[in-house]
């Protein structure tokens, strides 16, 4: 068996890692690992995933497994990882670059490639907060600089949001801290 990639849970407590890429199809397995006991967890077939980002998040009490394409046609699909079933799929968000779960597994926080950043509830797949606030700049050479950097709270959840683009070149970071 060939990984491709290989992501971490927040505390690193779980391991996913993708095999079996179509990116045509814009699919992946997903193997889980329990990083203390050293065993699969379970192995999900043909979870939409998209190369070029964080694109699959594992949540920290490995009950979760949620899993993007960066087109839209496949959309985003929570999986229960003890069951192997879809809980939800939703559609309504396209370039996503980053998924990651909250520290307290309430919420999927989404990044896309234009630097918005969402907040899905685990529980129904439903958006329950939206950050923009981007600001553009022109530099000297007449290129955009697009730069907005948000903080949000929600629960024990603070949430520092930053994105960046200079011309063609898009990079986003989110920064998880509890209080």
């Amino acid at each position: 068996m060939v990984y491709r990639e290989v992501f971490t849970s927040n505390k690193g407590m779980y391991l996913t890692a993708l095999s079996n890429m179509d990116t045509d199809k814009d699919i992946a397995d997903i193997t889980v690992y329990d990083t203390e006991k050293f065993s699969i967890i379970n192995t999900l077939k043909k979870v939409p995933y998209g190369i070029g980002g964080t694109r699959c998040a594992i949540s920290d009490d490995g009950k979760y497994l949620v899993g993007c394409s960066y087109r839209k046609r496949k959309g985003m699909v929570l999986y229960n990882l003890q069951t192997s079933k879809k809980l939800w799929t939703n559609k309504d968000y396209t370039k996503i670059q980053t998924l990651q779960f909250s520290n307290d597994n309430q919420y999927i926080i989404v990044s896309t490639e234009w630097g918005e950043c969402y907040f899905i509830s685990v529980e129904t797949g439903e958006e329950i907060k939206y950050i923009s606030g981007r600001k553009v700049f022109e530099n000297n050479y007449g290129e955009d600089i697009i730069i907005e950097r948000k903080e949000v709270k929600i629960g024990e959840t603070r949430i520092e949001a930053m994105a960046s683009c200079l011309t063609a070149i898009a990079f986003a970071s989110i920064v998880l801290i509890s209080d």
